[in-house]
């Protein structure tokens, strides 16, 4: 069991294919183990190397696991994002057994697999929850996979609910976004549903946030922003950022 443990834990290619033999070979010893070891995380490790050969028996043994508090889901993270493949309607189950962080754990793995391909599908399945924004904005590995150009034709249909809390945590619709920052601060928030000073303070974080990214890009756009007097002349004319421009 010690091997099979010291196998799990360690990621290389030979190791896995330790671990490959003694699934082929030797399923009853991977079985015990599997029974013994009652650490989440090395389990995890374990069953993360066991997912790569033989996903229906990682995913068996994690369903005898549910449901898991979100400390110890974590370290199935890897799991999930390899089943998610070929069991998404099993993981979706597991999900239905987990409550509060845990369960946003599983759902942005899920979500990350299919955005991509059907963002209006997920977009609108959850357009009802008011705090769901944060799954698909607030996760930069899922937002990557969003086209800026197929957000931006939602932005109508955002709820107030998700409006308002953008319009004050703004961050989670431009999360790290350098390379389409142009897109965003060409952006009429009020044509999209936006009131005028949530519009005034989603477009001022955009601006604040590429004239640190790329001051070069910022200064074209500086005479149509419509800010203080004072913040105007805090502006790194000279494209060094500058503190008191936040």
């Amino acid at each position: 069991m010690e091997f099979i443990t010291w196998v799990g834990e360690n990621q290389s290619s030979d190791y896995r294919a330790h671990l490959a033999n003694i699934l082929k070979n030797h399923p009853e010893a991977l079985q015990e183990a599997l029974s013994s070891i009652t650490e989440a995380h090395k389990k995890g490790h374990l069953l993360w190397s066991i997912s790569r050969k033989n996903p229906a028996l990682a995913l068996a043994e994690i369903q005898k696991m549910m449901p898991l508090p979100s400390q110890e889901l974590s370290s199935l993270q890897g799991c999930f994002g390899v089943l998610a493949k070929d069991h998404y309607a099993d993981l979706e189950a597991i999900k239905e057994q987990l409550t509060g962080n845990s369960r946003t754990q599983l759902e942005k793995v899920l979500i990350g697999h299919r955005i991509k391909d059907n963002f209006d599908e997920i977009f609108d399945s959850l357009l009802d929850q008011p705090d769901a924004y944060k799954l698909i904005l607030s996760d930069y590995s899922i937002f990557r996979q969003i086209k800026p150009e197929d957000l931006i034709a939602r932005l109508p249909d955002f709820s107030p609910a998700w409006r308002d809390a953008l319009a004050s945590s703004h961050h989670q619709l431009l999360p790290g976004d350098s390379k389409n920052m142009g897109k965003w601060l060409g952006m009429d928030w009020e044509a999209s549903g936006f009131s005028k000073e949530q519009a005034k303070k989603i477009n001022e974080y955009a601006f604040t946030y590429v004239v640190q990214v790329n001051p070069e890009q910022s200064l074209p756009l500086f005479s149509d922003q419509e800010f203080s007097e004072e913040k105007k002349t805090k502006h790194p004319r000279n494209g060094r950022q500058s503190d008191k421009f936040r």
